[in-house]
């Protein structure tokens, strides 16, 4: 989303005094370039969400948000779901911000992403069936992939979970199942020879399936 429309969307909602939860979780890992602004730059009342789980490790379980004016209701929703984080991964992980590591990791990090993520799509272009779509992400380390629409992104997971593969298909991102014929890719683990043959078996289930579907 350009700036000027992240201005406009924050004027039209504080205009009717609705509240935006910002979910900025892969905001840091922009591939190239200045990181793209929050909401929260634009309006203060913006409640921003984000994690470290998926910039440093995903076994980290830590966050943030920044609630605004709603401060004191979210500190006692806290209080009353989780009641406090651990303790000692929150200090290490307070010093390792403050020290600069998180910064001189990102940097790192973002070239891999990258790369990674150019990788796959390289890969799954060569793989599955001609008549594909793949996004070309600026950001983060997920493909979105469009298939034939013969092809159920549902069943498609099945089978592949059942050769060893995870795949997340697009109706699991739509309250009305929508993107049937959708599937999202993850790109964040490096790619290897596993990976790639992962991918070509991927690619024969879904040329299997179209073959079915005539």
């Amino acid at each position: 989303m350009s700036d000027q429309d992240k201005l406009r969307l924050c004027q039209m909602l504080a205009k009717r005094e609705i509240p935006i939860i910002e979910d900025d979780i892969y905001g840091d890992l922009q591939h190239a370039g200045p990181r793209p602004r929050c909401l929260r730059a634009f309006d203060e009342n913006v409640i921003l969400c984000s994690s470290f789980s998926k910039t440093i490790a995903p076994g980290l379980r830590l966050g943030y948000i920044a609630p605004a004016r709603w401060k004191d209701r979210v500190m006692r929703l806290k209080q009353t779901t989780t009641l406090a984080n651990a303790g000692l991964p929150s200090y290490a992980l307070a010093a390792y911000l403050r020290e600069g590591g998180y910064e001189r990791y990102l940097r790192k990090a973002r070239g891999i992403y990258r790369q990674q993520v150019n990788h796959m799509r390289e890969l799954l272009a060569h793989a599955l069936p001609e008549g594909i779509a793949l996004s070309k992400p600026q950001g983060g380390f997920v493909l979105w992939c469009e298939l034939p629409p013969q092809i159920d992104a549902v069943q498609l997971s099945r089978s592949a979970q059942r050769s060893g593969i995870s795949i997340a298909p697009g109706p699991l991102f739509s309250p009305r199942g929508e993107f049937s014929n959708f599937m999202r890719i993850n790109c964040g683990y490096r790619i290897d020879a596993k990976i790639e043959n992962a991918v070509m078996t991927l690619g024969k289930l879904a040329k299997d399936f179209l073959r079915r579907r005539g």
